[in-house]
């Protein structure tokens, strides 16, 4: 065989796809119409497996037992297979396509991967059809733009979906049908959900919606804010479900359960949770040494978010002040239903509004520890330090416990996976606790904690970072005690 003849072999089919994608582009341009099955290659390739993979797409969903599960436009079940073994016998994948032909394709997958959970409907989008309240998700990748009534397909899928539930929406280029995301937001929002997470990598996109639950608690209202609230939230909530637990929480299991939040993006950051855990258990057994040596202590959370450190490590006797933004205090308040007592007290007011300095000065010249978990690396190192040396000139040889990450995260922090989840930024990375005591002499370091340093096992790929030393000492829980700057006392 010459190679003229090789090349025409290759060749050949591959003009023949060129020709038929070519063809079906002129054709949708035209017309809303569904990839026909003898295109089924254009939906399950290399390229596709590469961009928006099935894996992918499903891991972000947090599939779990007796879950139902709704494929819309499932063609060929490049999704349907794998959602339907994800989820086990107690699971049920309902297939839907307009094409008997892909439904027919999809029964044969089936068969060979032994799936007997999938019930298959031939029907389109927007009739109304579905039964209500049915699923707890529900899949449209590269398909919203094949359906000719797109506000009332969608219309279907929010009455279909349970409260609480999530739509997953994927758009691949350079598929003819191609939704940008401000229509699918567009789209999603005038049908009733509320925009969730959404992933991006240049050539595809992956956007979920939820379906509000009437009786949970909604955060969309704090816009960003509200990403920074449930990430440790929903961690110790995960962490409290194991038997080796590094923290036991219920509040914040049981508050998870009271919100209306797309947590689902955060259920497979397993080495980020142990992590922020680690650090969390840390500043836990800071406090708690303190008030071991001084019972009637106060005790200032800057930044409190939902934490819930004064239900874990309270001794009955301090003085507790819970200090963030108006609006997260509001649904602090909501989440864990507190109430103001002559020992724990809710304030409302940003950490650099120095206001509420009066507050705690109001309770006497008592041992204080102001605490800032997760806090003061997303401001500027000006600012922090005005904080501190304030808080040092108000109340002299109060202690000063927070958390640090190394300078090299002030660019690198988009490519860490929960602050990417949360939109946030470092934007200051301490090189050296000397730093800290150079802002005033009175300044003094009383303890310095590595938690990537630690030998601990569930770590996993982060177990590696202790041969980076700029990693393993650059993340660390830092305690100072901020003395008199007047007499160093």
């Amino acid at each position: 065989m010459n190679r003229k003849t090789i090349t025409l072999i290759v060749a050949a089919p591959l003009a023949a796809a060129v020709s038929g994608t070519l063809f079906w582009r002129w054709v949708s341009n035209r017309q809303e119409r569904p990839c026909p099955p003898w295109l089924t290659i254009l939906l399950e390739n290399p390229y596709m497996r590469a961009v928006a993979s099935a894996e992918s797409i499903l891991a972000r969903l947090d599939l779990g037992p007796g879950m139902r599960i709704l494929d819309a436009g499932c063609g060929p079940g490049r999704l349907t297979i794998p959602a339907a073994q994800s989820l086990g016998a107690a699971g049920h994948v309902t297939a839907l396509d307009i094409q008997p032909e892909m439904l027919r394709r999809v029964q044969e997958r089936a068969a060979e991967s032994r799936c007997h959970n999938i019930t298959y409907l031939q029907q389109g989008l927007g009739a109304g059809a579905l039964p209500a309240n049915s699923f707890d998700r529900a899949l449209l990748v590269t398909v919203l733009g094949e359906v000719p009534q797109k506000e009332a397909a969608l219309a279907e899928i929010y009455t279909a979906l349970k409260p609480g539930g999530i739509l997953s929406i994927t758009e691949v280029l350079p598929d003819p049908h191609y939704q940008i995301y401000s229509t699918v937001r567009r789209l999603a929002v005038q049908a009733g959900f509320e925009p969730g997470k959404k992933w991006r990598n240049g050539l595809a996109y992956t956007a979920h919606f939820l379906k509000p639950d009437q009786g949970k608690l909604s955060v969309a209202q704090l816009g960003a804010i509200a990403e920074t609230l449930v990430l440790p939230l929903y961690y110790r909530a995960r962490e409290s479900e194991r038997p080796d637990a590094l923290i036991r929480d219920n509040a914040a299991a049981s508050a998870v359960q009271r919100l209306a939040y797309d947590f689902s993006p955060l259920a497979n950051q397993t080495e980020q949770r142990v992590s922020t855990m680690l650090r969390a258990r840390q500043c836990d057994q800071i406090v708690s040494r303190f008030l071991a040596e001084h019972p009637d202590g106060v005790v200032v959370e800057l930044g409190c978010g939902l934490d819930t450190r004064f239900m874990r490590v309270d001794n009955g006797q301090a003085t507790w002040f819970d200090l963030d933004l108006p609006e997260v205090m509001v649904l602090r308040q909501q989440v864990f239903g507190e109430e103001v007592s002559a020992r724990h007290h809710l304030i409302g007011q940003s950490m650099l509004d120095c206001d509420w300095l009066d507050r705690v000065q109001a309770e006497g010249k008592r041992p204080c520890l102001f605490i800032a978990e997760g806090v003061f690396p997303y401001f500027d190192q000006t600012v922090i330090r005005e904080l501190v040396l304030t808080i040092q000139t108000r109340f002299p040889n109060a202690e000063l416990v927070f958390d640090s990450t190394p300078p090299v995260m002030e660019w690198a922090s988009s490519l860490h996976p929960a602050l990417r989840t949360t939109q946030t930024r470092v934007r200051w990375g301490l090189r050296s606790s000397q730093a800290v005591l150079d802002w005033q002499n009175r300044i003094q370091l009383l303890g310095e904690y590595h938690y990537f340093a630690q030998p601990e096992p569930r770590l996993g790929k982060y177990r590696w970072l202790h041969l980076v030393p700029s990693f393993s000492r650059g993340f660390r829980v830092l305690h100072y005690r901020l003395a008199d700057p007047e007499t160093g006392a």
